[in-house]
């Protein structure tokens, strides 16, 4: 069986946390750091499975349930699908290939994705950091992902940032960079384009 993985954030769903940082405001929520470095540190926290947003902004803050709903409802709203991205993953499982899911994603993200949009998940071998307990690019990540599954040695791995595809190819992944959110800007036949590109490479394996 051929074999390829991919990231899922800004490859094959958007992600894009406006509608939280909308709320936050709304709330007129007040950090004594950064923000940037309190969301920073949430989100590594989360990712691997320390905590969710929920947990963290009512022990942070006191918040009711009616608060934190809004809170985690607008984190979860960060989260939609590339219909093209996700017709291309379906059609490389209908051609025969193993497809892997491996995903800095916090537990909030992972169900929601199991939930609306299962048709990704289905199928695939999934390497979730919040399940696994590491985060990508750490040597933990990759190494687990290749002592559980090593037929994945020289399959195509698919991320948008440089440092992931760095430290997979140092565990025998072949890298390939895709950044979802420029893919969207081309013309239709660009974009085509740089699918059979994508699909040349992964079919190296």
């Amino acid at each position: 069986m051929k074999n390829v993985a991919f990231d899922l954030g800004n490859v094959i769903v958007r992600v894009d946390f406006e509608p939280f940082i909308t709320e936050w405001r709304k709330q007129r929520l007040q950090v004594e750091e950064s923000a940037e470095t309190f969301f920073i540190d949430l989100q590594g926290q989360q990712d691997i499975g320390l905590t969710t947003v929920g947990r963290a902004l009512k022990e942070r803050f006191r918040l009711n349930a009616d608060r934190i709903k809004l809170l985690t409802d607008a984190w979860n709203e960060a989260i939609s699908v590339s219909e093209v991205m996700v017709d291309f993953l379906q059609q490389l499982k209908s051609e025969g290939y193993r497809v892997a899911i491996l995903s800095n994603i916090g537990t909030e993200h992972a169900a929601l994705m199991r939930r609306k949009f299962p048709k990704i998940f289905d199928g695939c071998i999934l390497h979730l950091s919040c399940e696994v307990g590491a985060r990508k690019p750490t040597k933990l990540y990759f190494q687990s992902f290749m002592m559980d599954n090593p037929e994945f040695i020289d399959a195509a791995y698919v991320d948008d940032l440089s440092d992931n595809l760095t430290r997979a190819g140092n565990y025998g992944l072949r890298g390939f960079k895709f950044d979802l959110s420029e893919f969207e800007k081309m013309e239709v036949k660009k974009q085509a384009n740089a699918l059979r590109l994508l699909k040349e490479h992964i079919a190296l394996s």
